[in-house]
């Protein structure tokens, strides 16, 4: 399951949809932002890799503190498993 795969779980999600998502990845930056801007949902971000901590920092503590609802931080890792 991919980063935009479990975005997209999360997005249908009555539940989960207002959960803020921000990507670290690799993939090109332009590839990112299509997808980002295709959602139309504030509550999406991207870092590309190698990242700057502090501009890592700034995103969640937008996102802490940019909505309504009390948010809490939880950390989501896909990797790529081989056979």
């Amino acid at each position: 399951m991919s980063g935009y795969d479990v975005l997209k779980t999360l997005k249908q999600s009555e539940f989960l949809k207002h959960i803020p998502v921000i990507f670290i990845t690799a993939s090109d930056f332009d590839n990112v932002t299509d997808y980002i801007l295709d959602l139309d949902d504030d509550a999406v971000s991207a870092v590309l890799k190698p990242f700057n901590f502090k501009s890592l920092l700034g995103k969640i503590d937008y996102f802490l503190w940019s909505f309504p609802e009390p948010l809490s931080i939880t950390i989501y890792s896909t990797q790529s498993q081989s056979s």
